[in-house]
């Protein structure tokens, strides 16, 4: 089980830093018990979805967890969102407090609480008993809208612990799970989700690059060098910013050896800059939606790079199918039919369930309790 896990790894790591985002950092002792405290009050406050407004101080990773200790979805949302947005998102998500890590604008009458600082919720003293849920909602993450109306997309408990193990099964993620990872994503962005949960239930530390950080290019290399990174977890665009500049080198992390790409297409001329940059590094480009828990797919870039690109391996026990009719080789950008399936999948997005049908229909034939999309 997942959280059973990063409780392991609280047990285990102890002082070891679990969060690290500019001066302020969490240890696993820290970041395990704050939770457990603020899950008690959240158990106690009632039910329901918990919008968690802020950025990247430690007390928003921190309540993440204690809402999934108290079997309560998580709606994160970054300061960054526009007023009306966090007001829809707070209204569809059905979310019945908000949890305050930074100042907010008005969202309506739900409750807002500002959870205690983590020294408080940290200091020594006895401990919440818990009790690990078996299964429920982990987050509802809202897309961006790009192709659409924003969408609010439920991820269940078993999605994440199913996404987690599988990332942790890919080798070269797997070699650098206990080191830092480097997280340059909003934590309401679902690429988050691969920093996240990996990272603390193979007892490393995250290492997080907070906005302003990202903005001013002497503070990003400065953070880069200090992190100590050995794992980093990005978007390609992100990358190609920083390949502009000849300081991003083995020089400024000389432990970096995996890049997980996701959330945008990695061009084979950005691949190929990166791996002649830093030839030590293995790089993992992955493939999926929010409703595929970040990832579906993935695949190791080899260098030097191959001429086809592929969308990679499917994660455990999923698979995905791209066809068009007629059938016939599917010329370049034409457009064509998908479909993905999983036990990572939700079946429904949270605003389709509410309103009682489901957005997907039926795909390629299924072993009983795999959703498809």
């Amino acid at each position: 089980m997942l959280l059973e896990a990063i409780r392991r790894s609280a047990l285990r790591q102890g002082d070891k830093p679990a969060y690290r985002c500019g001066t302020a950092s969490l240890s696993y002792r820290q970041l395990w018990s704050g939770a457990l405290r603020l899950a008690a009050a959240l158990k106690a406050q009632g039910a329901g979805p918990v919008l968690v407004w802020g950025h990247k101080e430690p007390a928003v990773p921190l309540s993440f967890l204690a809402c999934l200790l108290a079997s309560r979805p998580y709606v994160p949302c970054d300061v960054s969102c526009p007023p009306a947005r966090a007001q829809s998102i707070c209204r569809e998500s059905g979310a019945s407090l908000v949890l305050a890590c930074a100042p907010l604008p008005p969202l309506g009458d739900t409750p807002v609480i500002t959870p205690p600082a983590p020294a408080v919720l940290c200091a020594p003293g006895p401990l919440p008993a818990w009790e690990p849920p078996s299964s429920g909602g982990a987050y509802i993450l809202f897309t961006s809208g790009s192709s659409g109306q924003p969408k609010g997309v439920r991820v269940t408990l078993a999605n994440l612990e199913h996404f987690t193990a599988w990332f942790l099964s890919l080798p070269a993620m797997a070699e650098t799970a206990g080191g830092v990872c480097v997280n340059q994503a909003l934590y309401s962005f679902d690429l988050s989700v691969a920093d996240l949960y990996p990272t603390w239930v193979a007892g490393g530390t995250l290492f997080a690059l907070d906005t302003a950080c990202q903005q001013d290019l002497t503070a990003l290399y400065s953070a880069l060098a200090e992190s100590g990174g050995t794992r980093l977890t990005c978007t390609p665009s992100f990358i190609r910013l920083c390949l502009r500049d000849p300081r991003f080198c083995p020089q400024l992390m000389p432990r970096l050896r995996a890049v997980f790409f996701c959330g945008d297409v990695l061009p084979p001329r950005t691949a190929a800059a990166l791996h002649q940059r830093f030839p030590g590094a293995r790089l993992v480009n992955a493939y999926g939606p929010t409703e595929a828990t970040c990832a579906v797919c993935a695949v190791e870039l080899a260098c030097p790079l191959a001429p086809a690109r592929w969308a990679g391996r499917p994660a455990l026990r999923c698979g995905f199918a791209f066809w068009m009719r007629p059938a016939a080789p599917c010329p370049r950008a034409s457009p064509a039919r998908s479909a993905l399936w999983g036990p990572v999948w939700r079946r429904d997005t949270w605003a389709a369930r509410r309103a009682g049908f489901a957005r997907c229909r039926a795909a390629p034939p299924t072993a009983p309790g795999i959703k498809a999309f």
